[in-house]
């Protein structure tokens, strides 16, 4: 895994670091170049170089750590269960490192793929800066803290709850399924932090797409912390909390479209594959969230499946949710495209000259 180095890479990506160039007394260099058509590499640049795979992991590590945010400004309290053991006050819950619960579902995914996520730009971001490559050792470190930090709490997060649900069947399976949730929400973080490095713009496209909603959510778990008493923390957060999950995704997605353009094939169905997902994407976490919280259903699967789909179904085709945001990331898009053209564009006499 390496940023920047796909090998259907845009024109535009970074170039590889050059290193510095040693000039012979003869006027030549070693490698044939002569010193006037090479330049050292910074030296931030070749700091960064040097930085060990061990701080690598760690700044994937603290990565997780910010992903995690929303749920440790809820005191890592664990949720009351409906299949514990003995009744426990809400207080009296043992602190767990994930959100373990069918009402929190939504909140795991965002916590788990926004610590990916948040590593993968943070490295992109500085590469851009720095104008550098990143070797594959060192984004497979990066990627390592950031999995260290989830291993360990789905372990500590996993034991404490098995720990404390009664012995039945029924608990063995919601337990199972809150893993297979994780398992599914590290699957989609690496994705994301996949497609977030890639060189080619389409990716990032893709990526950012996929991430837009996801991190609305977190966002909106930040401002109205899970499990807040009703009317807490007030009406302006709740109203932020909302706005952002409707608005923020089709800001992010129409911005990322217009950073990337839509003047190639790939392009183009990269930003129809971005829309696509700005209009599934909220329908399927509504439906998921609506069918983990119907208790009556949940020994009942195959209905539990047909009540998701029906709300995915009408989450999807109403009008009044879904199509507001698609417009507003169209008009970014169109607006982001046409300012790029109007600032890139040469005078009419420059190209003449040239």
């Amino acid at each position: 895994m390496t940023s920047f180095d796909d090998a259907d890479a845009d024109a535009d990506a970074l170039p590889a670091p050059q290193a510095p160039v040693e000039n012979r007394q003869d006027g030549g260099t070693r490698g044939g170049r002569t010193g006037e058509d090479t330049a050292p590499a910074t030296a931030p640049a070749v700091l960064l170089q040097r930085v060990s795979l061990l701080t690598w992991a760690g700044i994937g590590a603290l990565a997780a750590l910010v992903g995690l945010l929303p749920w440790l400004a809820t005191g890592l309290r664990l949720p009351l269960q409906n299949l514990w053991q003995a009744p426990t006050a809400p207080a009296d819950m043992p602190r767990v490192l994930l959100p373990f619960n069918q009402y929190a579902i939504t909140l795991l995914l965002a916590v788990v793929v926004t610590g990916y996520a948040t590593a993968g730009l943070f490295a992109r971001v500085l590469g851009r800066v720095a104008g550098l490559r990143w070797p594959r050792r060192a984004m497979l470190s990066l990627t390592a803290g950031v999995l260290g930090v989830h291993l360990l709490a789905a372990a500590q997060t996993a034991s404490t709850v098995a720990a404390g649900l009664s012995a039945r069947t029924a608990s063995a399976l919601y337990l199972a399924a809150l893993l297979a949730v994780l398992a599914f929400a590290v699957g989609t973080g690496l994705l994301v932090l996949r497609l977030v490095l890639a060189a080619s713009r389409p990716a990032v496209v893709i990526g950012v797409s996929l991430l837009a909603v996801i991190a609305a959510s977190w966002l909106a778990a930040l401002i109205t912390p899970f499990g807040a008493a009703p009317g807490q923390p007030g009406p302006l957060a709740s109203a932020a909390s909302d706005a952002v999950l409707h608005w923020l995704p089709a800001v992010a997605v129409g911005a990322v479209i217009a950073w990337s353009g839509v003047h190639t094939l790939a392009r183009l169905l990269a930003a129809a594959g971005g829309l696509a997902l700005l209009w599934i994407l909220p329908a399927a976490f509504t439906a998921l969230a609506s069918a983990a919280s119907f208790r009556l259903l949940l020994p009942h699967p195959v209905e539990l499946a047909e009540y998701g789909l029906q709300v995915f179904q009408a989450a999807l085709l109403m009008p009044e949710p879904a199509l507001p945001p698609l417009l507003l990331a169209l008009v970014i898009t169109t607006g982001g495209i046409t300012a790029r053209h109007l600032l890139t564009r040469r005078p009419a006499g420059a190209r003449l000259r040239s």
